[in-house]
């Protein structure tokens, strides 16, 4: 299984990853060096073993699952840009006043 990241407007494979965490961690870098507007022409699809096709997301939506937080992380704040930022839920935990 892999994870495909494409820009629509010009058909272009953006980038390959091994896992949705790592391909959606790459459009929270790319939100955080462009904008939110940029990212509206995104797609996120998934390679099965077979080689099948499958679009997870795209544009605002997929800005969107890029901000929430992967299992077994918990969010703990945002950044400047408004993306979460979050820390291993086996991590040590401070108090947030």
């Amino acid at each position: 299984m892999a994870y495909e990241g494409w820009e629509t407007t010009s058909g272009n494979l953006a980038g390959a990853y091994t896992s949705r965490e790592k391909a959606l961690s790459a459009v929270r870098a790319f939100v955080a060096r462009t904008n939110e507007g940029e990212a509206e022409s995104l797609a996120l699809v998934h390679v099965g073993r077979r080689g099948r096709h499958t679009t997870i997301a795209t544009g605002r939506d997929l800005v969107k699952m890029a901000r929430q937080p992967a299992p077994g992380f918990f969010a703990v704040g945002t950044t400047g840009t408004g993306l979460p930022f979050a820390g291993p839920i086996s991590g040590p935990f401070t108090q947030i006043q």
